[in-house]
């Protein structure tokens, strides 16, 4: 039991580049529904990367293991 409330409440830390963050800001200043749908995206994959939404998927190349993979 405890196991399955750690997973409902858990919380990835996403680590946002500067260039990614450059990007937001200007949606956020020219195109307020992009941002939002980058927002949401970000939120989501926060709490529950591997069921998100739209279709998530690992990366084809992605070679190194995240600590989220168990």
């Amino acid at each position: 039991m405890v196991s399955w409330l750690n997973r409902f409440f858990m919380m990835y830390k996403i680590l946002i580049l500067k260039a990614a963050e450059d990007d937001l800001g200007w949606f956020r200043k020219n195109d307020r529904n992009s941002y939002l749908k980058c927002f949401d995206l970000i939120r989501d994959i926060s709490s529950r990367p591997r069921e998100g939404i739209g279709k998530p998927e690992k990366l084809k190349y992605f070679k190194k293991r995240c600590l989220a993979d168990g």
